[in-house]
């Protein structure tokens, strides 16, 4: 008995998808119940505790690493054993998913940088973020356990248009594993996100949320109903720590309504607008009487 592995890949990473395939000798056929499948290098890790006489090609998703990787494949009951040739097995990189390539950061502030991890994670993380298109790469920070998949951290202060930020990932007897950088903006000014709202309703009240990073002082927010023809100053000193404003809705109804909200800031001002929403008369009553008998 043998054991093969069948991959057209020239080098084998945690996450790829291989066929483990055995090769019984003539006798086993008749005598083998089942076959079990295992890692006996670097560590002893169960693939598959049952495969079938019949079907000794196994579809498996690599989750193991190391420098090599030895595989075990026993036969029962008639207990014996054969193994692979070593392989390399490497890591996966860990991705960043935010921020994202090419994004615009406030220079200063607090971010929370996100991630996904394919199996299996590391012992630890290192974030790195460069300010001069990599002739530096400092860290944000080396001390993040491979058990977490998001960090804050503040973004350094210097406003660049040659961020980079790598996220490594570090695994014993290997090299920190990372993806290539992404490449991201700085700004000292204010940086502006505005929610679309669900659709107002006419006598009630209505709410436009937006996020923001950087330092504000106060936002202005209009509302248009005609998709941004003209606007209408819906409050024009709301307080820089709030986040959201409520109004009542009075009439026209509109198919073609839009929030604009603006930030200003020490440094600087930002625009942004949401999406178009409706303003619709009232809603329909809940919980009427239902017709006489």
């Amino acid at each position: 008995m043998r054991i093969s592995l069948n991959t057209n890949l020239d080098s084998i990473v945690a996450g790829d998808d291989i066929s483990i395939v055995i090769h019984p000798d003539a006798w086993e056929i008749a005598t083998t119940l089942y076959y079990r499948i295992e890692t006996s290098q670097p560590v002893q890790h169960t693939i598959a505790s049952v495969v079938s006489p019949f079907n000794l090609e196994y579809d498996w998703t690599v989750d193991v690493i190391g420098n090599p990787v030895v595989f075990q494949v026993s036969a029962f009951p008639v207990f014996h054993s054969a193994f692979s040739d070593p392989v390399l097995i490497s890591p996966a990189a860990p991705e960043l998913t935010a921020p994202t390539d090419g994004e615009l950061m406030a220079a200063g502030s607090p971010y929370t940088f996100r991630w996904t991890q394919k199996p299996p994670k590391p012992s630890s993380y290192r974030l790195r973020f460069s300010t001069d298109n990599a002739q530096t790469f400092p860290e944000l920070g080396n001390d993040f356990s491979g058990d977490v998949d998001h960090t804050t951290r503040n973004v350094p202060a210097t406003p660049t248009s040659h961020g980079l930020v790598r996220l490594e990932g570090i695994f014993p007897q290997f090299d920190p594993i990372f993806d290539p950088p992404l490449h991201v903006t700085t700004t000292d000014r204010p940086i502006l996100h505005v929610g679309t709202p669900a659709p107002w309703y006419v006598g009630e009240d209505g709410t436009v949320h937006w996020t923001t990073a950087g330092a504000v002082d106060h936002f202005k927010v209009e509302l248009s109903r005609n998709g941004g023809q003209s606007w209408t100053t819906l409050a024009d000193n709301v307080a820089g720590a709030q986040h959201h404003l409520t109004v009542g809705v009075d009439p026209p109804v509109s198919n073609s309504c839009r929030v604009r909200v603006e930030a200003f800031g020490p440094n600087g001002t930002a625009t942004a607008v949401s999406g178009t929403f409706h303003i619709v008369g009232r809603p329909p009553r809940r919980g009427g009487r239902g017709p006489r008998d």
